[in-house]
């Protein structure tokens, strides 16, 4: 596992994509997209691209943070 290369929130994009993901929670491109693809993850489909809310990230981390 990689780690993670973000360092300040309110840095990053509104809008993150695959690479941006692969930075933030520092798994390889195929585990990010198969975290962005699963039903629970706030991702959003837009064409062929998968994003995710960066706002909605920070909720789905905090929520998850709970449960476990």
């Amino acid at each position: 596992m990689k780690s993670s290369k973000v360092v300040d929130w309110s840095k990053l994009p509104v809008i993150l994509t695959s690479r941006h993901m692969e930075d933030i929670v520092g798994l390889s491109r195929v585990g990010t997209l198969n975290l962005m693809k699963r039903k629970d993850f706030p991702s959003i489909r837009i064409g062929r691209r998968i994003v995710v809310p960066r706002d909605a990230l920070l909720r789905w981390l905090e929520q998850a943070s709970h449960d476990s």
